[in-house]
């Protein structure tokens, strides 16, 4: 009977093995997700992944609000004020 093993994660060419950058294990070189904790080795899949629709739309409200504040602090309203000289003749 023959023992089975697991090739080393480096492999047999001599190429170094990659390390996971959430867990730190070890894992095949260009591997796009670890097999130990499951997270994508790529920064915008890791992003894409956690992307949360519902939390998207509840910050539309409170971007258009914020966007309105600072246009309001950052451009002047300019009054339209019109002057007339009234006589009062008695």
């Amino acid at each position: 009977m023959t023992q089975q093993t697991s090739p080393p994660a480096s492999g047999n060419s001599g190429e170094p093995a990659a390390r996971c950058v959430v867990c730190k294990n070890a894992i095949n070189p260009g591997a796009l997700k670890c097999t130990t904790c499951g997270s994508y080795q790529n920064i915008w899949r890791r992003l894409l992944a956690d992307l949360n629709i519902q939390a998207l739309l509840a910050l539309i409200p409170i971007a258009t609000l914020a966007f309105v504040f600072l246009r309001d602090q950052i451009i002047t309203p300019t009054a339209d004020l019109r002057l007339a000289a009234l006589d009062c003749a008695n």
